[in-house]
């Protein structure tokens, strides 16, 4: 596939982009609150955002790390 840029040149794009489908955030897998986004650069589909205030991990499972 060609395309042209702004100058006029033609600029090659990629046949395929790899497409994550169905959304791998369609089944919720983070944390309560915490936002997925689908990202073909990781081997799960997804990355969830950061843990809510508080909360500490990777986002996906967050604990409460509270003084006793």
């Amino acid at each position: 596939n060609r395309n042209t840029d702004s100058s006029g040149v033609a600029v090659a794009t990629p046949a395929s982009v790899p497409q994550v489908s169905p959304s791998s955030c369609s089944k919720a897998p983070c944390y309560p609150g915490v936002q997925c986004f689908d990202s073909v650069h990781v081997a799960a589909g997804f990355a969830c955002g950061p843990c809510p205030t508080g909360l500490h991990g990777n986002g996906q499972t967050c604990t409460f790390f509270g003084e006793r």
